[in-house]
């Protein structure tokens, strides 16, 4: 598998946690469901979304960043 996916790195779930995230999806493989995830993908940056592609099998999940506090305030 690559260690990127057009250009988003793709990381370990420890190394997700210790971003702060949390899964969302379940496993999606990035051959067959490229289009899709290139949605997601979008669609999270267009919302300033905090994400991580996280390494799961022969695929990746995306897992979300906690919203900022101050996004509460």
């Amino acid at each position: 598998m690559k260690r990127e996916f057009e250009g988003i790195k793709i990381v370990n779930e420890a190394q997700a946690k210790a971003l702060g995230c949390r899964s969302l999806t379940t496993r999606i493989n990035p051959v067959s469901e490229a289009d899709m995830l290139r949605h997601f993908i979008t669609d999270m940056q267009r919302g300033g979304i905090r994400f991580a592609l996280v390494k799961a099998g022969e695929g990746v999940e995306v897992w979300r960043g906690a919203p900022k506090t101050e996004d509460f305030l």
